[in-house]
C-alpha cells in the first residue's frame, strides 16, 4: 500500500528545527529548546508499508505548493508556525500551533490535532522526524533543511 503523507502536513508542525549559534562549519549541536528556533522546509519524504524494509520516496507524490512551506519555531514561547510560502494551497494551510520537546521527542499541537514524533537525526543545518503506526505497521520520516 503507497502512503501519501501530503494529508499529514498540518501534524507536522512541529518538526521545524532551525539553530543558532552553529558556524557554517559545525554540522553537531545539541538538541535542546534553543537550537529548535528558525525556519526549515520539507526537503525528503519517505515511508515503508508493513513487512517492506525497504524507504520508499513520497516526494513526487506532493503537490509543489507544500514543497516551499515554511515551518518555525520560536524559541520562547514554543509558538510553531506553518506558512504557505510561495506557491499557495487551495485552500491555504498556513496555521500556527506550539510544540513541546522532550528528549528527542517532539510534540505538536495544531489544527485540532496533538502529535509526537522522533528526531531520529539532529544537526545545524536539518533534522529527521519519525512515526510509526499510520497505518498499523507503516513507517514515515520527513527530513527538515534550515533555510
Amino acid at each position: 500500500m503507497k502512503l501519501n503523507f501530503k494529508g499529514l502536513l498540518p501534524f507536522c508542525l512541529c518538526f521545524l528545527v532551525i539553530l543558532t549559534g552553529c558556524s557554517s562549519d559545525d554540522d553537531t549541536c545539541s538538541l535542546n529548546q534553543s537550537s529548535l528556533a528558525g525556519t526549515y522546509k520539507i526537503t525528503g519524504a519517505e515511508y515503508k508499508d508493513p513487512g517492506d524494509e525497504s524507504w520508499q520516496n513520497d516526494l513526487p507524490n506532493w503537490d509543489a505548493c507544500e514543497l516551499d512551506d515554511t515551518f518555525t519555531f520560536s524559541e520562547n514561547s514554543n509558538i510553531l508556525t506553518l506558512v504557505d510560502a510561495g506557491v499557495q494551497c487551495n485552500p491555504t494551510t498556513s496555521e500556527t500551533g506550539t510544540y513541546s520537546l522532550n528528549g528527542n521527542q517532539i510534540t505538536i499541537t495544531g489544527g485540532g490535532n496533538t502529535e509526537t514524533y522522533i528526531i531520529s537525526e539532529f544537526s545545524c543545518n536539518q533534522f529527521v522526524i519519525e512515526q510509526q503506526g499510520l497505518p498499523a505497521g507503516s513507517h514515515f520520516r520527513l527530513k527538515y533543511t534550515r533555510i
